[in-house]
């Protein structure tokens, strides 16, 4: 069989380098059945391809307190969602940053001194309690 060459198409000077890339890449069949997935959204052309769909979930932000210390005015931190911690990270967090004896080891809410156990419980905007093994005292 006899190839017949193909005309080579010139870059209309309205497309870009991208909207050409893609334009010629949708006439070849041949190329688009060998194409990888990556190379469809153009990242081996050197520029960026549709924006990827990201993690938008806002980040929780909580504030702690010292049990028992009614002077300590309470420290901010935020939890981004998707890092994925654990309950136990949090605690080794709370406890660099947050002057408790023997580290941190519970959380408590303020208003009834109920204990925190997952990350899920807890709510952004929150409000909480970091305690050693001492129990549960009301910030007064």
């Amino acid at each position: 069989s006899v190839s017949v060459p193909r005309p080579r198409l010139e870059r209309p000077p309205v497309l870009g380098a991208w909207a050409w890339a893609q334009f010629c890449w949708r006439l070849c069949p041949r190329c688009r059945l060998l194409a990888p997935a990556s190379e469809e959204r153009g990242a081996d052309m050197g520029t960026r391809g549709p924006p990827a769909l990201l993690d938008t979930t806002p980040a929780k932000t909580i504030v702690v307190y010292r049990n028992g210390d009614p002077f300590y005015p309470g420290r901010r931190f935020v939890l981004p969602r998707r890092r994925a911690t654990t309950f136990e990270a949090l605690l080794e967090q709370l406890t660099e940053q947050v002057d408790v004896p023997f580290g941190v080891r519970r959380l408590f809410t303020p208003t009834r001194g109920r204990p925190v156990l997952t990350l899920d419980a807890l709510q952004a905007g929150g409000k909480y309690v970091a305690a050693g093994r001492e129990r549960f005292r009301e910030l007064e």
